[in-house]
């Protein structure tokens, strides 16, 4: 039977579960990706291959961060199997630390851009990170088109994001950085702080506040929007371009689009489960389940019906992704001096 645990940081080396866990039979999946969706795919894969998955996940404030870190920690004698991440830069990172391995029979027939050149991770699954706002106080209309814009006048005040340390926040002010300098990045930040915008726990929390009138907007990723939605909550959505920072001409025509990524833990107990269970992951299943859900992720592959809702913008491509994630940590770094205190 398929057991979720949820392990804060404080505990990311001690996980009980993991040590007594049927060696013979039980696949070990540590993953950022929401309950919702991750239950859903994960319940698929048992159903349709009989075999029992221990799913590990992290807080909604640290996850794939957290994860991470544990992952290197534990990388002399893993725990995990599978690493599956609801984005790309986490994965990226555990690529070049040696803690993940090729996958093994390398996939086939998946677009070249979305699978890693050494091949250590597959992407799928596409989310976007887009502005989201409360229609009946903002016309979408109203809304700056840069979103450097967003530090002038009452905006900060009326603006929010998740913590810029963690998750596709962090993964978007590197982008952000990319395409502006890191000094400008610091500067929006800088001023966004001292206009009042407010730091939430994650990217379902800008949703939250925006639909229960906290702040007017913010900046969240296109699951969470039509999680609300799902649920009940009036909230908009606009997706900004790159092509609105004149700066970065190299981003011009595209929209940050993030994709979920997957690979095997180098040395786990179980690699033959491990790869079978990152083959299911694109086989196509998933990506129905994953468009059908409240997530309504883009799918990759060919033949899997994309969700309704909203129209996937022009893909921001692996080797981009790949040079962003080369910056990663000094944007960090500049969230951390700015918004820490």
């Amino acid at each position: 039977m398929r057991q979720l645990l949820c392990v804060s940081l404080a505990f990311a080396v001690c996980c009980s579960a993991c040590e007594h866990r049927d060696d013979g039979a039980t696949l070990v999946v540590y993953s950022s990706v929401d309950d919702y969706v991750l239950n859903e795919v994960v319940q698929a894969f048992e159903d349709e291959t009989g075999i029992d998955v221990l799913i590990v996940g992290d807080t909604e404030a640290t996850k794939t961060t957290g994860l991470v870190q544990r992952l290197i920690a534990e990388r002399a004698a893993p725990r995990a199997d599978v690493w599956w991440s609801s984005e790309p830069f986490g994965t990226m990172r555990l690529a070049r630390e040696g803690v993940l391995e090729e996958i093994d029979p390398p996939i086939e027939q998946w677009p070249a851009a979305h699978l890693d050149p050494e091949g250590r991770w597959v992407a799928l699954a596409l989310r976007a990170r887009v502005v989201v706002y409360a229609p009946d106080r903002v016309d979408e209309a109203d809304l700056p088109r840069d979103l450097r814009a967003y530090a002038e006048s009452d905006w900060p005040a009326r603006f929010g994001i998740a913590d810029p340390r963690f998750g596709t926040t962090r993964g978007h002010i590197a982008a952000l950085a990319s395409a502006w300098g890191l000094e400008a990045m610091g500067e929006w930040l800088a001023r966004m702080e001292e206009g009042g915008m407010r730091i939430y726990d994650g990217n379902a929390s800008v949703v939250r506040a925006v639909a229960l009138g906290e702040i007017d907007a913010g900046l969240t990723d296109t699951d969470d929007v039509f999680a609300a939605r799902e649920a009940g909550l009036d909230v908009g959505m606009w997706i900004p371009s790159m092509s609105d920072q004149p700066s970065g001409e190299a981003w011009r025509g595209v929209s940050l689009v993030l994709p979920n990524t997957a690979g095997v833990i180098a040395g786990c107990t179980h690699p033959e489960l491990a790869n079978r269970f990152v083959s299911f992951l694109v086989g196509g299943r998933a990506e129905s389940v994953m468009a059908a859900s409240a997530s309504r992720n883009w799918p990759v592959g060919i033949g899997v019906t994309p969700p309704e809702g909203w129209v996937c913008p022009p893909l921001l491509g692996m080797p981009m992704l790949s040079d962003i994630s080369l910056i990663e940590g000094d944007a960090a770094r500049i969230a951390d001096a700015v918004l820490v205190n």
